[in-house]
């Protein structure tokens, strides 16, 4: 047993490295050198990364050929560049034993190459008098029927299990230890013990309760496996019984089992092992007395004694990496901490998980734990590994998302930093306009946490903008205005499950809007102070997302002093007859994920397959709008359908209502991701280096091109209907690209086909749709 090291991975050496490896240990080879390199082929099938070749009986009998001999025999491979496989005509083959994998790096074993070594075993055990043999890798290893690997990533031994034909006298052996399982122990108590004392471990009463599984056979307990009987017990248990005999193997599945069962209540960097008074821990020698059969077993838990933060990217320079000091926040509030501050060393799986995924809820930062064994037992070292873009960025944009009334055009500005005092704290500035004539709008934004407080944050915002009766959705009526309005909300993180976040948001806005309607009054003004409350979820990974915005917000006749009767106020703001009282539903809910870790995750989560592993295929969900309760909205307070981002094939704001329900359904297709693994970039003529594919699996090339499908649709509801207003349907179907280029430039097409008519627009009728933004 060791710490729990989540940093650990599988080191894969290359099948070169067998070469330099064993060249003084392997027997030449039986075929003559091919003239050029062989490649391995689709039908040599998976590939497994192989440190050593573990043959076990499923029912081991003292009578069986010595699986140390088998170790001895010498095998056949054929040798590609790619790795071993199945020997063929012009292959170069090599001869090696089993006992050689445990002392050369990893190898590359194609599946070819497993069925020929199991082959060969059957036959060695046939020239031994065994009939009806079977040998295949270990079901836990290695799925049969799929081969998927089953192994963890930092685990290179694959097991090789042998049965027997029940026609033979195997079915009257009984089962008994194996030599693999070690020396035996006279055991009649196991007493679990801390190495060192903490307030937050769980209680050793709990443990003894927990129930544990050994496998048993006719001279004692063994590890569980296949084709032994299990037994389940209670650490307890042993103390009223006499004492039994268990094997080192069924000591070391207990250590693990207790690990596991510590990891499940959150502790990481777990160490368990029996007392070095008892074991010795190098010969496992018992040094117990015989008169004493109750064997103690040392728990050491993973306790904080340094606290580092590692900085990647572009808010650090290069030279100031470690513990840069912008990073001392994230120590500070760090709720695992070295020195036994308050208790706080203990290194808790969870609740270090919970923080980091609090971290990275910032935009712009990935935050990453590194454990590492610290300087005394039971000690480990804490690295927080921030990941950090610029924090300002400029951007500036283009689409034509306008209506005819005003401009087909929009150009959007904009600058956003995400670390504007260094505190978490978010400044956004965004000038919108339609070729700087028609359409102008200023919007602003700062939010930042409470001083003390991760969990609650506060945003204040404001914005003005012109406005024209068509981007409202009235383009009959031919009335232009403009408002402003200022407001500020509360955000508390109420929820958190990992990545899981719901939030409590309230807030109150002010707005003042004034219309100029030819039609009516020369002008009319009203203001209204608007309380709103709700919910906020969110829920990000690396292959999914979602979000979900659901808030109510309300305007009091009486408290903001509206009159809906008179012209001049409220009456007179571009819709007859609206509601001076009126509370308003509305919610925004998007969800996207891959398809590959959906449809096949074990095949996905392979590193070994390439071809697997990727990020090819997305499904995209959306569905948002309001509902008014059958109250009748000013314009400025509706919804609009129609156009580039609700529904395409529609012109911008083809429709408003008072209770509009908006849903989209769309895949996309990434097609770099298709193209395999670049492990060097393409040098490009003034760009320099570029990755047109993924340099690694899982990695992300520098572009991006998306190709599209979608289904949107609308229903746009008129609150105590007039006689010149209509429901609408809206529903379209289209297809488009998008190509990103790093993290700077994005250019977008749609083009949608409307499937219902609606004003002045015909089923069958096309819109297209452009976008281009750029990013500093």
């Amino acid at each position: 047993m060791g710490p729990d090291r989540r940093w650990l991975r599988r080191s894969g050496a290359g099948a070169g490295l067998l070469l330099a490896t064993l060249a003084c240990m392997l027997v030449p080879p039986a075929t003559a050198q091919p003239s050029r390199p062989e490649r391995a082929l689709r039908a040599d099938g998976h590939v497994y990364f192989i440190g050593e070749l573990v043959p076990e009986y499923a029912l081991p009998h003292a009578g069986l050929p010595s699986l140390e001999e088998l170790q001895e025999f010498q095998f056949e491979l054929g040798r590609t560049v790619d790795g071993y496989v199945a020997p063929r005509e012009g292959v170069q083959t090599t001869r090696f034993r089993l006992s050689h994998l445990t002392y050369a790096p990893t190898q590359r074993i194609y599946a070819s190459g497993l069925r020929h070594i199991n082959e060969q075993i059957v036959h060695w055990l046939n020239g031994h008098g065994l009939r009806g043999v079977r040998v295949r890798p270990h079901p836990d290893d290695i799925e049969p029927g799929s081969n998927r690997d089953l192994r963890g990533r930092d685990q290179t031994a694959l097991r090789l299990l042998i049965t027997l034909g029940s026609q033979g006298p195997q079915a009257q052996w009984k089962i008994i230890a194996a030599s693999a399982d070690g020396p035996v122990y006279m055991i009649d108590q196991i007493i679990p013990q801390y190495a060192e004392h903490h307030r937050d471990h769980p209680h050793l009463a709990e443990l003894e309760r927990a129930e544990f599984e050994l496998g048993r056979t006719a001279d004692g307990y063994v590890a569980p496996r296949p084709g032994v009987r299990s037994i389940h017990f209670q650490l307890r248990q042993l103390a009223a019984a006499p004492a039994q005999r268990i094997y080192a193997s069924g000591l070391r599945s207990l250590n693990e089992q207790i690990v596991a069962w510590l990891n499940a209540r959150g502790l990481a960097g777990v160490f368990v092992r029996p007392h070095e008074e008892d074991i010795d821990p190098e010969t496992n020698d018992d040094l117990r007395p015989p008169s004493r059969p109750a064997l103690r077993i040392l728990i050491w838990t993973g306790r904080v004694q340094e606290m580092r933060t590692f900085a990647s990217g572009e808010r650090v320079p290069e030279d100031e990496r470690v513990d840069h000091p912008v990073h001392e926040r994230i120590k500070d509030r760090s709720p695992i901490k070295p020195g036994a501050v308050r208790g706080m060393d203990l290194v808790q799986g969870q609740v270090l998980d919970a923080y980091v995924a609090r971290l990275n809820r910032h935009p712009g930062r990935r935050v990453d734990v590194a454990l590492s064994p610290g300087r005394d037992a039971g000690g480990v070292n804490l690295d927080y590994l921030i990941s950090e873009n610029k924090p300002w960025s400029v951007h500036a944009g283009w689409n034509n998302a306008g209506t005819d009334q005003t401009t087909d055009s929009r150009q959007r500005f904009g600058f956003t930093h995400t670390q504007l005092t260094g505190r978490d704290d978010i400044l956004r500035l965004d000038y919108l306009t339609g070729n700087f004539d028609e359409v102008n709008a200023f919007v602003g934004s700062y939010e930042a946490p409470f001083p003390g407080s991760e969990r609650l944050r506060w945003r204040v915002h404001g914005a003005t903008h012109e406005f024209d009766s068509s981007v409202l959705g009235f383009p009959g009526r031919h009335y232009k205005g403009d408002q402003w309005g200022f407001g500020a909300e509360l955000m508390a993180n109420v929820f958190q499950r990992g990545e899981l976040f719901i939030d409590l948001v309230a807030g109150l806005r002010w707005q003042d809007i004034e219309v100029d309607n030819p039609f009516a009054f020369d002008k009319a003004k009203d203001n209204f102070l608007l309380p709103r409350v709700g919910l906020r979820l969110e829920q990000r990974s690396a292959t999914s997302s979602l979000f979900a915005d659901l808030m109510f917000e309300g305007n009091s006749e009486s408290l903001s002093g509206n009159d809906p009767d008179d012209p001049s106020k409220q009456g007179g703001l571009g819709r007859l007859d609206p509601d001076g009282d009126w509370v308003v539903m509305r919610w925004d809910t998007s969800f996207s994920s891959y398809l590959e870790p959906l449809l096949d995750p074990a095949a996905w989560a392979d590193p070994t397959t390439p071809e697997s592993s990727t990020l090819a295929h997305e499904i995209a969900l959306l569905f948002r709008g309001q509902y008014a309760f059958d109250r009748r909205l000013i314009p400025q307070e509706e919804r609009i359908a129609g156009g580039f981002y609700s529904v395409r094939g529609y012109p911008q704001a083809t429709a408003a209502g008072d209770s509009v329900f908006i849903g989209s359904l769309e895949y996309r297709f990434h097609v770099p991701q298709i193209f395999g693994i670049q492990r060097e970039p393409t040098q490009l003529p003034v760009i320099g280096e570029f990755r047109y594919a993924r340099p690694r699996v899982y990695g992300q090339p520098d572009w991006d091109f998306i190709l599209r499908a979608f289904v949107d649709g609308a229903r746009v509801v008129q609150s105590d209907r007039a006689s010149f207003e209509e429901n609408q349907t809206l529903l379209s179907v289209g297809f488009g690209a998008e190509v990103r280029l790093w993290r700077n430039v994005f250019g977008r097409f749609d083009l949608g086909v409307a499937l219902r008519d609606a004003l002045d627009v015909d089923a069958g009728d096309t819109e297209a749709h452009f976008s281009v933004t750029t990013v500093y």
